[in-house]
């Protein structure tokens, strides 16, 4: 999925002549659906910038509520996330909060490896994690649900 592009065509050759379809041609809702599957990253990182197009469908504010609410489940009190979900989908920055989200998430991982790493201003380090509040709940329970045979798997429980 990296080096999808606008122009790479399927072809079709049931028949006698040859068919192509291209990813422009599919209609919104299958292109949305495809969306949906791809993870955010990808449409972050690369998916979005395959054309103009793919790049709106990208920036749609629908999609970006599916990828915060299947991907975060805890949400700290200053983002007001039960009136967000209840508004329309277009009156929320889903795909803004989805990037600071994930930074959020970056940041915690980086600040909890620094403190299973080094002795040194560990107290300092939690209280930076501490400070997200229940943004960082994700994250701390991902890296607390480390698999048994993992090397600092003690470090992390």
């Amino acid at each position: 999925m990296g080096d999808v592009q606008s122009t790479e065509d399927i072809m079709d050759t049931d028949s006698t002549t040859t068919k192509i379809v291209s990813l422009a041609t599919l209609p919104d809702e299958v292109l949305q659906h495809i969306l949906s599957y791809i993870s955010p990253k990808e449409a972050l990182d690369r998916f979005q910038f395959v054309s103009r197009h793919i790049h709106e469908l990208c920036s749609e504010p629908l999609l970006w509520r599916h990828h915060c609410e299947s991907t975060f489940r805890y949400w700290d009190s200053k983002h007001q996330i039960r009136a967000k979900y209840s508004s329309k989908a277009g009156n929320v920055g889903w795909k803004d909060l989805y990037i600071y989200r994930r930074n959020v998430d970056n940041r915690v991982s980086e600040l909890l490896e620094d403190i299973l790493d080094s002795q040194r201003n560990r107290l300092s380090r939690v209280g930076d994690i501490a400070r997200y509040g229940y943004d960082a709940k994700d994250t701390l329970l991902r890296h607390y649900k480390v698999a048994d045979d993992a090397e600092d798997v003690l470090s992390r429980r």
